[in-house]
């Protein structure tokens, strides 16, 4: 965007000192969204003040922090899904390779005559039990490892080795509510192990189920815990149902319970896996070691449930008919099974998460506050089309008019000042662009198509088209992929940084702040520990003294000579205008906003000059 000189407001009054008792830091990594299009209150020509807030807790930002505010936010809550269907999984053995024999476990149950000898055998698809099939996200299928003997003669189970490796690739860091492992017909291990990597390589232990509590727990080297302490901490839980069953049993870890100590942050640390490895030891021998074909795992779902990572984009997740897994339907002119990219036509800037993506766009004018660009849309030419494709580039929409006219606008569309050139937009760009009011001989409209609601019965925004002799619109239901006339305020006109320089985005604005200042509109500073902020905004005594108390402060009450040469220096890299205070005049004395008598301040040399607006005072630059 070019950059454009702002002119500065006339101000006209005092500044408000507002004291504030609690101000929250966020969290660290956190994201502040302001609506740069909030509804902005029309500053009266009042004699008042502008406010600064105090503050006893406030995280400040480093010296020069830039901090951008957004215009609109994208954040959702993604709903639970399996985020394991699909996914690749391997195991180190399976059943089937040379091909063998086994019973199923519910045939304990039976007597020996009754019982049915199956077979394993991965060479035929309707006999065989691959690991793929414990993310098919269907019940009656199945993974089986080999006999026990057969683990064994591979080294699995030997020793400290676990028995069974099976290990799973979620394609992208989640972070899971519940994982369960849902055995087939067969017992589930003496103990397991949860481990999980970033890598696929280095598998790091996460939590471990055991039968025997302490005992078993120290066979893994850790002590009995059931919910973590921190954020690196490796659990050892018993199994919640303690007997076992014989076989189907849902095997069920929660990954969210933790101490109320824990932070989201450390909470979402705790729960964060890319791959997936799950160990079994010490195999049930159903039938003692001389019953071989009873002796095997078998596995018929995996479920890791997660939120559908849709980088702030997602209205959902379905299953895809393609690949099998749970993808986003995604929004922001997005795409991908976690809209992880931009959509062809709106690809103009890299992609970013949380951001919606922009079309193809061009800056065409500046009228007033209003800079005009033409931005790529995809599908027909609707006035409903060029009103998404604007809204989703963070942009307004104008209408066929200007505004100053009643036909052809309504009122979602901008106002702006058409110096009576015309009231038609088109037009009023065209003399803007081509010193001439014939859209349909400046090129730069070309192609551009403006919002006209309800003028066709299909729809149709009003588009140019170059180099024609055609005197209305070209109907836009008819044309595809073309471009959307869209408007951007300069959010940087009110001068919204109170100690910094404004950058103008596209829905935003930056603030890059001075040394000493801080905070989204760089009107914080620190003393003692403590946030002062100074308001930019023009208002009384009162109105100043309701503001502090809906920011859970008040005004600043001057209690000793540092805090007054602080607040001197502070008010002399302002505008000139002057301060309220807190304290006002009583019967017989001077008192602070708490009520409590006015101590004044000793040395002279610190002179504090109070001018009377009835009971109420101020504080000048001459504060020395």
């Amino acid at each position: 965007m070019p950059s454009r000189r702002t002119r500065p407001r006339a101000v006209t009054g005092v500044l408000a000192v507002l004291l504030a008792v609690v101000c929250s830091p966020l969290p660290r990594g956190t994201a502040v969204a302001v609506a740069a299009r909030s509804n902005r209150a029309v500053v009266s020509a009042v004699t008042g003040v502008l406010a600064v807030l105090l503050a006893v807790v406030c995280s400040p930002l480093p010296r020069g922090t830039a901090v951008a505010v957004a215009a609109r936010s994208n954040r959702a809550v993604d709903p639970l899904v399996n985020v394991a269907r699909g996914k690749p999984v391997r195991a180190n053995v399976t059943c089937g390779s040379p091909t063998e024999d086994f019973f199923p476990h519910s045939d304990l149950l039976k007597p020996p005559p009754d019982r049915h000898l199956q077979i394993c055998d991965a060479s035929n698809p309707a006999l065989a039990h691959n690991a793929s099939l414990m993310t098919d996200g269907n019940s009656s299928t199945w993974w089986q490892s080999t006999s026990l003997q057969k683990l064994k003669l591979s080294g699995n189970g030997v020793g400290d080795r676990a028995e069974v490796f099976i290990t799973l690739d979620l394609g992208e860091t989640y972070y899971p509510e519940n994982i369960t492992i849902h055995m087939g017909d067969t017992i589930r291990p003496g103990r397991l192990a949860v481990m999980r990597s970033a890598d696929g390589l280095n598998f790091d232990p996460w939590l471990y189920l055991v039968t025997n509590g302490n005992r078993d727990c120290r066979r893994f080297g850790v002590a009995k815990q059931r919910d973590p302490d921190s954020q690196e901490s490796v659990v050892c839980r018993e199994y919640a149902q303690l007997e076992p069953q014989l076989y189907n049993e849902r095997i069920s870890v929660s990954l969210s319970e933790v101490p109320p100590s824990f932070s989201d942050e450390a909470l979402l640390r705790w729960q964060a896996v890319r791959y997936l490895q799950v160990r079994f030891y010490d195999m049930d021998l159903v039938l003692g070691r001389s019953a071989d074909q009873f002796d095997h795992y078998a596995v018929s779902e995996i479920s890791v449930m997660a939120g559908c990572k849709c980088n702030g984009f997602g209205k959902g997740c379905e299953i895809s008919a393609d690949s099998g897994q749970y993808e986003c339907i995604c929004s922001g002119n997005t795409q991908g099974p976690f809209c992880e990219e931009c959509q062809p036509l709106y690809n103009q800037f890299p992609y970013q998460p949380g951001r919606p993506c922009q079309g193809q766009r061009v800056y065409l004018t500046t009228i007033g506050s209003w800079s005009f660009y033409k931005v790529r849309a995809s599908g027909p030419m609707t006035s409903a089309n060029v009103k998404f494709t604007c809204e989703a580039a963070g942009m307004r929409y104008p209408c066929f008019a200007s505004g100053r006219c009643t036909g052809g606008w309504t009122p979602d569309c901008i106002k702006y000042d058409d110096s009576f050139i015309s009231c038609e937009t088109h037009w009023v760009l065209s003399f803007h662009l081509c010193g001439h009011d014939n859209p349909y001989r400046c090129e730069p409209l070309d192609d551009t198509f403006v919002y006209m609601d309800d003028w066709w019965s299909d729809g149709s925004a009003c588009g140019m088209k170059y180099n024609t002799d055609k005197w209305w619109c070209v109907t836009g239901a008819d044309v595809n992929n073309l471009y959307a006339l869209c408007a951007d305020l300069n959010e940087c006109e009110p001068s919204p940084c109170v100690h910094g320089t404004c950058t103008d985005d596209i829905g935003g604005y930056t603030c890059t702040c001075e040394n000493g200042w801080e905070g989204i509109n760089c009107d914080l500073t620190s003393f003692n520990g403590e946030c002062y902020q100074f308001s930019s905004t023009v208002l009384t005594h009162q109105d100043a003294t309701q503001a502090c108390s809906a920011k859970n402060g008040h005004l600043v009450d001057l209690t000793n000579e540092q805090q007054q040469s602080f607040l001197a220096d502070k008010m002399a890299a302002s505008n000139g205008a002057s301060y309220w205070l807190g304290i006002k005049s009583a019967q017989t004395a001077f008192l602070y906003s708490n009520g409590s008598p006015f101590s004044g301040m000793k040395d002279r040399s610190l002179t504090m000059v109070l001018y009377g607006t009835g009971d109420i005072f101020s504080v000048t630059h001459t504060l020395t």
